[in-house]
């Protein structure tokens, strides 16, 4: 064999072993963002080192040319694939498009086809010798100009990568800071090596210092890939989930001080990052300053409320604490989650559900009233018309007993008389009880026969005009229309004084309006009780048994998911209107 053994070798293989080993556990990890790029990187570095130790234990020209051609494809390659894993390490990876990968290949292949061709073309060296007054035999070679055009494009993308590292290093925490300086030390290392031999200040002269430069580049990455979990943790991952997670996070330091928050803290705390980097963590976020003045805790969590009026947003804090390997604190965690939407949420449900107690105890107290006035009607006028006719009954009895025959004719046309009588209270009272009309004839109907009789009845001129396409609605809103206007009319009678009501019922796309109108004596304003769309007359005092009707409606109208409305002026009359939705459609039994 040809060759010479020089103690210069093992550094170079060394390096190349390294590289190696470095290579593999990284091909791995492939899945991994840069860890591809990262893999053949270290390849073209065993190939460079490992070509580079045949280069320097060969004895003939011809023989170390062969092995430094085939290192070029190394050498050309390493400086492309160190800028490709620098913009996949950091989160840039959208930038390889394949348009740039075919720019980045235009140097390499060329470099390649030169230094092939330099016996005939004389771009990258010519004037070849062989010097053997070193430790060992180097190739001399006058550098052309692709050469030197080859040293400024490598140095520009070994510079431009670096530079990504380095703003890894200031702007990420402290493990992946790790990260990024091993990587810059692998970086440099072989930069200035590299650097040293072109420019000729190598102690040794002829050795290239770039393969032993590489072995102290293997060992900053080893450390890298081993104790800081290179290529496990990825910076542009950490940004994925930091920068896009819903619930604000913001990183201070042992001072309280915000050294990293993402976008959901900035629209929290209504600042960017560059306003609050840097800035006491209190000032920044007030609501902040009680958790933090309270004695370090590994974890505690509390409600903040931030803003005033409008803008005001209820936010959970989280604090955690950490803590270095020998327990000091060394800075603190805080996540804002937003929970202004599930508090408001709670509280409509909160609401609704006290709405709902109110309205059932309303309604409770609405029926027992109902029961007390039908009961109080039923008094005052069936049980009185059944006394009265009996008493008149006995006297028939009494008169025929007599033999007193004239009277009996006048007293049975009396009796006649009030058992019509009874007959009508008991229809209306069953009529209050169920409107059997309702689901026979239909609503329109139904309440055009009872503003009739109530017009009879009060002795008040009533009129009922439809306005829209009349159409039968769902049973449950017929029958509550029809008692609201039951329940109107009634207030009419008892405390209006009015001469005249118009009853109207309005049918329009979706929705059915029922409008009662007198012209009355009206409502006082300070007598009127509200409370949303519920509406009560209070008569200045409590609620009055004879004043129930409003509340009634005003309810009636709710259960139906519909609303009340109540205008009246003293003197000029009341308007009541009820407008329930009718988009549910009619069930197919409502009118068995």
């Amino acid at each position: 064999m040809d060759w010479r053994y020089t103690p210069y070798l093992w550094p170079v293989i060394i390096a190349g072993v390294i590289s190696g080993s470095i290579a593999i556990v990284a091909w791995k990890r492939r899945p991994a963002p840069g860890a591809t790029a990262f893999a053949l990187l270290m390849l073209s570095v065993t190939e460079w080192s490992l070509l580079y130790a045949f280069e320097i234990v060969s004895r003939t020209l011809t023989t170390k040319i062969f092995w430094a051609d085939l290192e070029w494809i190394a050498i050309a390659i390493i400086p492309t694939l160190w800028l490709v894993f620098a913009l996949q390490y950091t989160g840039r990876g959208q930038w390889l498009s394949p348009r740039t990968a075919v720019l980045l290949a235009i140097e390499p292949v060329l470099t390649l086809l030169f230094v092939w061709a330099s016996e005939f073309i004389g771009l990258m060296r010519a004037a070849v010798s062989l010097d053997t007054s070193g430790p060992f035999a180097t190739v001399l070679a006058a550098r052309g100009p692709w050469f030197w055009l080859n040293v400024v494009y490598s140095y520009s993308l070994l510079g431009a990568g670096t530079f990504m590292l380095i703003q890894v290093n200031a702007r990420y925490p402290r493990l992946y800071r790790g990260q990024a300086a091993a990587l810059v030390l692998g970086a440099l290392a072989p930069w200035l090596g590299n650097a040293i031999t072109v420019f000729g200040l190598s102690p040794v002269p002829g050795l290239d210092l770039t393969p032993f430069a590489f072995s102290l580049a293997g060992i900053a990455l080893a450390w890298s890939l081993f104790h800081y979990r290179l290529l496990d943790l990825i910076p542009a991952a950490r940004d994925t989930v930091f920068e896009s997670m819903g619930d604000g996070v913001m990183v201070l330091d042992a001072q309280n001080r915000i050294v990293d928050l993402n976008p959901a803290a900035q629209a929290v705390v209504q600042r960017q990052a560059p306003q609050a980097i840097g800035a006491v963590a209190s000032r920044v976020l007030p609501a902040l300053n009680a958790s933090l003045e309270d004695p370090p805790a590994a974890e505690k969590t509390r409600e903040i409320t931030i803003g005033d009026g409008q803008t005001q947003r209820s936010v959970e804090l989280h604090l955690s604490t950490l803590h270095d390997r020998d327990g000091r604190l060394t800075g603190r965690v805080v996540v804002l989650h937003d929970v202004t939407t599930r508090n408001q949420a709670e509280q409509l449900i909160h609401e609704r559900e006290k709405r709902f107690r109110a309205l059932s105890q309303r309604f409770s107290e609405v029926q027992e009233t109902e029961r007390k006035l039908i009961a109080a009607d039923l008094h005052d006028s069936v049980v009185q018309w059944l006394s009265g006719t009996l008493f008149r009954v006995e006297a028939v009895r009494r008169l025929l007993d007599n033999g007193d025959h004239s009277g009996v004719k006048a007293e049975l046309t009396e009796i006649e008389s009030a058992i019509q009588y009874g007959i009508r209270e008991l229809r209306t009272t069953i009529v209050r009880l169920y409107p059997a009309d309702v689901k026979m004839f239909g609503l329109v109907t139904a309440l055009s026969q009872y503003t009739e009789q109530w017009s009879a009845r009060s002795t008040v001129e009533a009129t009922f005009e439809v306005t829209g396409r009349e159409t039968r609605l769902p049973l449950a809103v017929e029958t509550g229309l029809y008692r609201i206007c039951q329940e109107a009319l009634n207030n009419v009678a008892k405390h209006a004084q009015a001469t005249a009501v118009r009853v109207t019922l309005d049918f329009d796309s979706g929705h059915v309006t029922l409008i009662v109108q007198d012209n009355g004596i009206g409502i006082p304003t300070k007598n009127i009780a509200r409370s949303g769309n519920v509406f009560w007359y209070t008569g200045g005092g409590d609620i009055k048994e004879s004043h129930i009707g409003l509340l009634d409606m005003s309810e009636r109208a709710q259960l139906l998911n519909g609303y009340l409305e109540l205008k009246s002026t003293p003197g000029a009359g009341t308007i009541v209107s009820a407008r329930l939705p009718v988009d549910e459609g009619i069930e197919e039994n409502d009118y068995d």
